[in-house]
């Protein structure tokens, strides 16, 4: 589902909150704007500046990887997603191989670091 949300500060447009069970909850925003507001009692209203946002929110067990790859379709997913859904049920061929790729490029990254920094390390005790 897909609703108005307003904000005091510029929103991001992915929140990525992982869960201990392997899933995340997500919320992800389209046509983030700013707008002036009044704020405050009849004899002391102020000018403020807000931030509004179209948001969806869904919990997943795509990486946040998967989702900032393709954000539009993340969102599309997140506006049909509702409450009691079973992500890993409902992952296509596609989005698990997807999911997988992503993973794996992770793994390869920190493998590369992990590398570099022994590298690193061998030479300083040389």
């Amino acid at each position: 589902m897909i609703k108005h949300a307003v904000f005091n500060d510029r929103p991001e447009s992915l929140t990525y909150s992982p869960l201990p069970n392997g899933k995340a909850d997500i919320w992800l925003r389209r046509n983030i704007r700013e707008f002036a507001a009044e704020e405050g009692e009849d004899c002391e209203r102020l000018n403020v500046i807000k931030w509004a946002a179209d948001e969806a929110y869904m919990r997943t067990v795509l990486t946040v990887s998967a989702i900032e790859a393709d954000l539009d379709a993340a969102f599309e997913k997140a506006a049909k997603w509702e409450q009691g859904d079973d992500e890993d049920r409902s992952l296509s061929e596609n989005e698990r191989i997807s999911l997988l790729e992503s993973e794996n490029a992770e793994l390869f990254r920190q493998l590369t670091n992990t590398q570099l920094a022994l590298c690193e390390l061998y030479e300083s005790l040389i």
